[in-house]
């Protein structure tokens, strides 16, 4: 399974479309872990697997909320909540697709 780490200084909405991007190559999410590197900087690691779709589909869109704030647009489903780090913070986050 693929593991991409993304630096802490993004934005969520950057976070979200690096992981849009990764999920339209045949990949799917599944957990998100915070870690430091070697520099000790804060970062995100995101581990994804092939999602087996047939050529030509694509999974829905991922939608990545502050916990708290309203849900996306109506149609989509919680997938799990957990931590990342977004502009140098540690913000928790609900998944939704």
């Amino acid at each position: 399974m693929p593991i991409y780490a993304y630096p802490g200084d993004i934005s969520l909405n950057e976070l979200q479309d690096q992981i849009r991007f990764a999920e339209a190559s045949d990949l799917e999410l599944v957990d998100c872990v915070v870690y430091a590197d070697k520099q000790n900087q804060l970062r995100t690691a995101c581990e994804f697997k092939s999602s087996n779709l047939p050529p030509g589909k694509l999974l829905d869109l991922i939608f990545l909320v502050p916990q708290g704030s309203p849900k996306p647009a109506s149609g989509v489903g919680p997938l799990f909540t957990d931590s990342v780090i977004c502009g140098n913070s540690l913000t928790v986050v609900d998944f939704y697709r």
